[in-house]
């Protein structure tokens, strides 16, 4: 499983890629399950992607 932080469209484009081959979990702020569904992911709470082996962090700059 991977687990992404945050959803915009560079995860929405990392999730429709990486969903093929693995499952993948997002953590992002707001409601975005309708969104991540239909890229191949499932939004999940932070705190279960912090748990992730892998774990990919994709927010803005600003937001560090």
């Amino acid at each position: 499983m991977i687990g992404i932080i945050g959803f915009g469209r560079f995860s929405e484009l990392m999730a429709r890629y990486l969903s093929k081959d693995s499952e993948i979990r997002i953590s992002t702020r707001r409601d975005r399950q309708k969104e991540i569904r239909k890229a191949g992911a499932v939004q999940v709470p932070l705190e279960e992607v912090c748990h992730m082996d892998h774990v990919i962090l994709s927010v803005p700059i600003s937001a560090i």
